[in-house]
């Protein structure tokens, strides 16, 4: 079975942050580990965690520098000589781009460029 990976983004400081988990419901969860004081065993608490957070799941697919690319990156996409921006969105079931690109994603080079939080300028058409 195939490990699904994601990545939370906190909007308060506008950071990727660490720690968390996707709950079977698919609710937000943060982790802290701490040590009992009784047993000195580790425990660890969960806390269902808002609206304040956004999950991106990873497509499973690397960058032509082999980065990891995720739901909100911004992906230079080339194939047959011709190259697009746009972001990486999950619709439908599957990976696709924002501009309606239906992407073979096994055929031509991508290179991660930014994301949709931090460059939403990479998008604008010029």
């Amino acid at each position: 079975m195939k490990r699904l990976k994601f990545r939370v983004r906190y909007k308060g400081t506008g950071t990727y942050v660490g720690d968390y988990l996707i709950g079977t419901s698919g609710e937000l969860l943060r982790i802290t580990f701490a040590e009992d004081e009784l047993t000195n065993l580790p425990e660890y608490k969960t806390e269902r965690c808002d609206e304040n957070y956004i999950i991106e799941q990873c497509t499973g697919l690397k960058d032509k520098n082999g980065k990891l690319i995720y739901e909100g990156d911004i992906v230079k996409w080339t194939v047959n000589n011709h190259t697009t921006t746009a972001s990486v969105i999950f619709d439908m079931g599957s990976y696709w781009m924002d501009k309606g690109i239906w992407n073979d994603w096994y055929r031509g080079e991508y290179e991660i460029i930014g994301n949709i939080h931090e460059n939403p300028e990479l998008l604008e058409d010029k």
